[in-house]
């Protein structure tokens, strides 16, 4: 009998760690120096074993588009810091002739293996246009100037709601700073120190705003376990807050348990769930199930860069919606309140 999609994805992700060895120790035989950059095997097994789970998740969801975006992704890493892209292309290879020795995991893989190595060739996305308000933003948090980013929010701040200020200033400048270290024009410590700034910024913004008059009910926004990207659930925790619900925001790696006791306890009518890492779509989808099997009344929304990407289908997993933005997110529970 044949395994299935979810079987395979399973038996990539328990043995990924020998298959990494094996496929790296191919790579090794051809370059023999790079053996000696201790370094060097740690990161070779490191990618390979990264590049399984992506693997490994892209079958589970059959999504071919997911590990296409994160081996160009890959390919963007390397070749903006002056790395062979070659490596890609020989780690795919590499995989795919460990994987001859197990034949119902190399006829589920082929196709995804395939689909990325066409994928390699094509231009990847240009310099984004950004309006005049979120490129001084950027410019002021690539700086870590507290103040100055403070400035350019509270001038947006006197014409705009906070909502629209977190969506369309801070947001659009933090996908920037992502971008920009993707591409390898600034460092990652200039990357956390940006981040570091907007946490501030988001801090001052909620401090100077009171919620809505309206009460719309009680909200618990999380981040699953093994999820690192903290930003976007925190704004849309704040949109929330603002928006007049009762707002329980437990930050991101989040265990499971916590996040299902957390709702329980704050008696949550709806929960707001980040989703950014694709190797995290398997605990996605048991989240949403223990969610729906315990808390039956509670509307699951899911968000983030999977969601937005279109590399899931939340409804699939069982949400009651997703949202491709903050504001989209806040219009989505605004019509569960009403109901």
């Amino acid at each position: 009998m044949l395994m299935s999609l979810p079987s395979v994805a399973d038996f990539l992700r328990q043995n990924k760690l020998d298959f990494a060895r094996r496929a790296s120790e191919k790579y090794f035989d051809r370059h023999p120096d790079y053996k000696l950059w201790k370094s060097g095997i740690e990161h070779t097994l490191e990618d390979t074993a990264y590049t399984l789970d992506f693997l490994a998740s892209s079958i589970e969801l059959q999504t071919a588009d997911a590990f296409i975006g994160y081996i160009r992704w890959l390919r963007t890493v390397l070749d903006t810091r002056h790395l062979d892209v070659g490596m890609i292309l020989e780690s795919l290879a590499d995989i795919r002739e460990v994987l001859k020795d197990f034949p119902e995991a190399l006829s589920a893989a082929t196709p995804y293996l395939d689909a990325a190595v066409s994928g390699l060739g094509r231009e990847s996305a240009s310099d984004v246009d950004m309006d005049r308000s979120s490129s001084a933003y950027l410019q002021a948090v690539l700086r870590a100037d507290r103040r100055a980013a403070m400035t350019v929010v509270d001038e947006c701040l006197r014409t705009n709601e906070p909502a629209s200020v977190y969506a369309e200033v801070i947001a659009a400048a933090m996908h920037e700073i992502g971008r920009l270290w993707q591409s390898n024009r600034i460092s990652v410590a200039r990357e956390h120190t940006a981040t570091a700034t907007t946490q501030y910024v988001l801090a001052q913004v909620y401090s100077q705003h009171n919620p809505s008059s309206t009460k719309r009910g009680k909200a618990v926004v999380s981040g699953m376990q093994g999820e690192f990207h903290q930003l976007g659930a925190h704004m849309a925790a704040d949109v929330l807050d603002f928006d007049g619900w009762d707002v329980r925001f437990l930050g991101t790696n989040m265990p499971h348990d916590g996040i299902l006791a957390a709702i329980d306890e704050h008696e949550a009518a709806v929960v707001g769930l980040s989703a950014t890492m694709l190797t995290s779509s398997s605990k996605l989808a048991a989240l949403i199930n223990d969610i729906k099997r315990k808390m039956p009344r509670a509307r699951i929304l899911v968000g983030g860069s999977l969601v937005v990407n279109h590399y899931i289908d939340a409804a699939s997993m069982g949400a009651d919606g997703s949202a491709l933005s903050l504001l989209q997110g806040r219009e989505t529970m605004r019509s569960w309140s009403a109901c």
